[in-house]
């Protein structure tokens, strides 16, 4: 089955007030679900944002589709992703299981 991934955006942090701007954001929390048939877990993350005056969106009009696509432009994301597909490939086959020493 095919690793299915869904991103949601857990807090924003920002600026009250920056460059005659409200609530300019400066990071975003984020969480990836990756799940597998039977086998999921998840991966959160934290970014940093940086101000772009030519493609600013205001606060009220920012919505979670924005911010997502920020997240999953970022390298952390695909850094989470990948660490998640392998995390999920070794709860299927493990392969890095601690073991007891045999003596």
């Amino acid at each position: 089955m095919a690793k299915v991934y869904t991103t949601t955006i857990e807090s924003l942090r920002g600026a009250p007030s920056y460059d005659s701007k409200t609530n300019v954001i400066t990071a975003v929390n984020f969480q990836i679900v990756c799940v597998d048939g039977e086998y999921s877990h998840n991966y959160y993350g934290d970014i940093s944002i940086e101000y772009d005056a030519d493609n600013f969106i205001e606060f009220n009009n920012l919505k979670e589709s924005d911010v997502i696509a920020w997240v999953e432009a970022h390298p952390a994301y695909t850094s989470g992703k990948n660490w998640l597909s392998d995390f999920i490939d070794n709860m299927k086959v493990p392969m890095d299981v601690g073991l007891e020493k045999p003596w």
